[in-house]
């Protein structure tokens, strides 16, 4: 029961929270706090529970690699927002995911190579969106909070569920399906237009460089440690990256 609870509360409470962010700091702010490991880290943490260490290294592993795809979701989606409506856009971002993330499957990448390939596309990509204007995000107007609430529970019962059955790559793949994305990539296209979903878009790729540190810390220490610290100390590298990044931003503004 307690884990069940845990499947069904944790991540959709996170949710919550970004989007208190987006009504109070606006979408850039949103996009960079979205970027946190806040649905991977609860779902690989329930998968470590459940399956075990090895497996959940194995996952970590394959949500490191599949950061790139998760990149091109959000660059295909910001660029094809500024000619299309957001049904074609979602589209665009959905079929550059797939594609991407097959693409992952059958290179699997080991450690060294996949966490090269994850920073080269967070440090890299946030210049190359369309430029666009930050806001406070329309919350009001989008979709419910508890819609995307439900989407990050069902993602996460998705995941921990299938794991049983499925390759430990393909789970951490999943894990990093961009619901997050989705929803407020949607939301904000709607009602403040292309250029803030662009902008949100953009602060959700830089903060990914938190989940390149939480996912790669993760992948290296459990093989060799315990869970609990391996999460651990994957989690404060994935704050004190975020952290850094942050600052670092704040300086050039």
């Amino acid at each position: 029961m307690t884990v069940l609870l845990l499947k069904l509360g944790l991540v959709p409470l996170l949710i919550a929270a970004v989007t208190a962010a987006g009504r109070r700091w606006g979408a850039g702010m949103a996009g960079f706090l979205a970027g946190l490991p806040i649905i991977v880290g609860p779902i690989l943490a329930l998968v470590a529970w459940e399956q075990g260490a090895d497996y959940a290294a194995h996952a970590a592993l394959g949500a490191l690699a599949a950061v790139p795809a998760s990149i091109g979701f959000a660059f295909a989606y910001a660029w094809a927002a500024q000619r299309t409506r957001w049904a074609q856009a979602e589209l665009v971002a959905l079929v550059a995911w797939a594609l991407l993330g097959t693409l992952v499957l059958a290179w699997q990448p080991e450690l060294p190579l996949a966490t090269l390939l994850a920073l080269a596309g967070v440090l890299a990509l946030p210049s190359c969106f369309p430029s666009g204007q930050d806001a406070t995000l329309a919350f009001g107007h989008a979709p419910p909070l508890a819609g995307r609430m439900l989407a990050g529970a069902l993602l996460t019962l998705a995941v921990t569920l299938s794991a049983a059955v499925l390759d430990a790559r393909i789970s951490g793949l999943l894990s990093l399906f961009p619901v997050m994305m989705s929803v407020m990539a949607i939301a904000t296209q709607r009602h403040d237009g292309a250029g803030f979903a662009a902008r949100l878009l953009q602060g959700m790729v830089r903060g990914m460089i938190s989940v390149v540190a939480f996912c790669g810390v993760l992948a290296a220490l459990l093989p060799t440690m315990a869970a609990v610290p391996a999460f651990g100390l994957a989690t404060a590298a994935a704050l004190a990256t975020h952290g850094l990044r942050a600052g670092l931003g704040r300086r050039r503004s």
